[in-house]
């Protein structure tokens, strides 16, 4: 059998699959183009779901490292979130609400950012799996809202020190 052989061999049945007058491979065409279709709203459905939960969680911005993603581990991020109680927040409360991001109670320390005052909370442990997490969270009261800036990492801390400075010097919060 020669490679011609071999080749016809492979064509169809219904015809050259590229001609103009439809048949199998047009059908199979609308086909790909049908379920690919499918997945965007799928997905683009889900993506809605997803942020309908973070905005619940009073999560108002969420950006994720765009690196391959490492089954078992949570990928590199950092978030604002924004918590809103009847009265005004003290530093001792916006602290406290922290803490439970932290396996420790981290010290917080004041910081200046061109807002006004921060409190900046930084701290690593080892998980069961041996990895070190690191969380970095800068609390700013503001009245009754108290906004969050938590950087989170399961890479070198390295990472988030590298920009959660400039990332929380340009926070802005509009009234």
């Amino acid at each position: 059998m020669g490679k011609a052989d071999l080749m016809s061999g492979m064509v169809g049945s219904g015809g050259d699959s590229g001609s103009a007058s439809g048949g199998e491979g047009d059908a199979a065409m609308n086909a790909i183009h049908d379920m690919a279709n499918q997945m965007d709203a799928d997905s683009k459905k889900e993506e809605a779901a997803a942020l309908a939960k973070l905005k619940e969680e009073g999560i108002i911005i969420h950006c994720v490292n765009s690196s391959k993603p490492i089954p078992g581990e949570k990928p590199t991020q950092f978030y604002v979130k924004k918590q809103s109680q009847g009265g005004n927040w003290s530093w001792e409360d916006a602290e406290k609400s922290e803490f439970g991001q932290y396996k420790t109670k981290p010290k917080a320390t004041k910081v200046t950012l061109p807002i006004g005052q921060a409190s900046r909370m930084q701290d690593t442990w080892q998980l069961v799996d041996g990895a070190n997490y690191s969380v970095i969270s800068y609390v700013i009261p503001n009245g009754k809202d108290l906004y969050t800036i938590r950087f989170i990492t399961e890479e070198p801390i390295e990472t988030l020190t590298a920009i959660d400075k400039q990332v929380a010097e340009s926070f802005r919060i509009n009234n």
